[in-house]
């Protein structure tokens, strides 16, 4: 998951307890702010996506492309504010095996090719998460990307708040409101490519462990993608973390 880093001082009314915002799902009509929210965001804190130098309009089509798909499929959530109904927090995710039998043409075209650059690297180096998870299990992976599966594992692409709206407990309350969502509707598990400490130690609080990792101070990995040679402390790793039991998760059991 794309997780936004810095943290700054709440407002007086969300230290105070009162909340300024209500958690809503992710619906056609916040598709455009949580795009704009997510590309400003991960273009300027996001460890790997603010070390490449990337900008908010190169992020945008992503983050559009993956909000439209969150949208449509109901697995996305939002915290708008109470007074101006702005998106200040979000959460865009995919089904994991319908997502793979779909494809990304788009993305594809987009972000990858001769000059690119950039996002596509970023993008190549979350792939080493996968390909070392599935590494030895083609037959495993060949059964679980069938139509029947759809339904059953959540991917969480994105998770991202505006600085103001930071450190008031409105990402905790985002990710039980999608994970409590999607369990009634029948998903199992859950996962995310984790790229920052604090994306991490929230996932890790709803039960999510690390199954593979990428190190951004290995030498081999900052051969490849010298980027990383610049990720800030105290982001160490990229972590493929999963959630395999949502039925069994603590917090999403306590009120």
């Amino acid at each position: 998951m794309l997780t936004t880093t810095t943290t700054i001082a709440t407002t007086t009314q969300q230290q105070e307890g009162e909340k300024t915002y209500i958690i809503k799902p992710l619906t056609e009509e916040y598709v455009q702010q949580a795009a704009v929210l997510a590309a400003t965001c991960i273009a300027n804190d996001e460890p790997l996506c603010s070390t490449s130098g990337l900008t908010p309009p190169e992020m945008f089509y992503f983050c559009e492309y993956y909000a439209r798909i969150a949208a449509r499929d109901n697995l996305g959530v939002v915290a708008v504010d109470k007074k101006s109904n702005m998106v200040i927090a979000a959460i865009i995710c995919e089904d994991y095996v319908k997502g793979t039998l779909e494809g990304c043409p788009e993305i594809i075209e987009h972000y990858f090719g001769e000059g690119k650059g950039g996002f596509q690297n970023v993008l190549n180096l979350l792939d080493i998460l996968h390909e070392d998870y599935w590494k030895g299990r083609d037959e495993e992976k060949k059964a679980l990307f069938q139509p029947e599966n759809i339904g059953q594992i959540l991917h969480i692409y994105i998770g991202i708040a505006y600085p103001f709206a930071r450190r008031g407990g409105v990402s905790s309350e985002l990710t039980k409101y999608l994970l409590r969502n999607v369990r009634e509707r029948g998903y199992k598990m859950a996962f995310t490519e984790s790229t920052s400490a604090f994306s991490q130690g929230l996932r890790r609080k709803f039960g999510f462990e690390t199954k593979t990792s990428v190190t951004y101070s290995d030498p081999t990995i900052q051969e490849r993608f010298p980027f990383t040679k610049s990720v800030p402390e105290p982001h160490k790793t990229c972590n493929f973390m999963w959630n395999t039991d949502l039925n069994n998760t603590a917090m999403l059991n306590n009120e």
